[in-house]
Order: C-alpha cells, then structure tokens, then sequence
C-alpha cells in the first residue's frame, strides 16, 4: 500500500509545487487577481500540508492505507477551494 500511496502523492507534490512556482512567479496562465493568487497559494499549502501528514502516516504510524486515502482527499481539497473561488468572482451567480 505504501507503493500505491507513493505513486499517487509523488506527482501530486509535484504538481501543486509547479502551480505554487507559477503562482508566486507570475507566470501562471489566465487572468491574473490578487485572490485567485491568493487562493492558488493557501490552498497549495494545504494540499502540501495534507500529503506531509500522509507521508507521516505512510512511513512512521504505519497506516499507509489512510495516507492513501488522504491523497484524493487532498485534489478535493484543491478543487473546492479554487471552485469556490470561481464561484465568489463570477458577476452572474446571483
């Protein structure tokens, strides 16, 4: 299990590592705002913060099951926090 937990958290580390870099460099594609630069920071070290407590689990509590499980958690995390985002910013909802 700790093999699955490692191939799933691995490249999405790297990912969320690759928008935090094109965030805070001001490379990142598409309009550009102060709160979506916001939101994309926090919510990418969230995710960070939630794959450390699963490589945690997955190596030194030996519970490589729920490390697993706490990778998808994580991409949830991320789409909620950037759809709701989406959401605040768009002028038509209401």
């Amino acid at each position: 299990m700790r093999y699955v937990f490692l191939l799933l958290a691995a490249p999405t580390a790297l990912g969320t590592l690759l928008v935090l870099q094109k965030t805070l460099t001001g490379t990142a594609a598409g309009p550009r705002s102060l709160s979506g630069d916001v939101v994309a920071v926090v919510a990418s070290l969230a995710v960070l913060a939630l794959l450390g407590w699963a490589l945690h689990l997955a190596l030194n509590a030996d519970a490589p099951g729920v490390a697993t499980a706490m990778v998808p958690l994580s991409w949830l995390l991320f789409a909620v926090c950037m759809g709701v985002h989406g959401l605040l910013i768009t002028k038509s909802w209401n």
